[in-house]
């Protein structure tokens, strides 16, 4: 993900918010990073609502945390190949049970970037949502 991220400053009374609506896509979006939140963990829910017929599409939905002195990012988790509709949901959280691809018990840095790769341009509709958790 070479493109610039959007930046999306929150009040510390944020609590749920739409990352990206619900749209075909047949590339990946410029990723998004969080700022501004007070926020022990999160919650990313990505529904899949609709998949190319003729071809086979697959998405990856990554959440990262970002180092605001050398604005790097490093891995908190990623998700599986998602290519038929469905939700799914992504945790990051202090103690929750750790399972590869869906959640690990890590308290969520100050600024996360959330990404998504496509696989190929065959269209993909979805939207992804966070939740803040104290």
């Amino acid at each position: 993900m070479s493109e610039e991220p959007i930046v999306k400053h929150l009040g510390a009374a944020t609590r749920s918010l739409i990352i990206l609506a619900d749209e075909v896509r047949t590339e990946a979006p410029a990723p998004v990073q969080l700022r501004g939140y007070k926020a022990s963990g999160i919650q990313l829910v990505v529904n899949v609502s609709e998949v190319d017929d003729e071809g086979s599409p697959k998405i990856k939905v990554k959440l990262s945390g970002v180092d605001v002195l050398s604005d790097s990012t490093f891995d908190l988790v990623e998700s599986i190949e998602m290519a038929s509709v469905g939700t799914h949901v992504l945790t990051v959280y202090p103690g929750v049970g750790e399972v590869a691809n869906v959640s690990v018990s890590q308290v969520l840095p100050h600024v996360v970037q959330i990404g998504v790769t496509h696989d190929n341009a065959d269209e993909i509709a979805y939207s992804i949502a966070a939740y803040l958790l104290d």
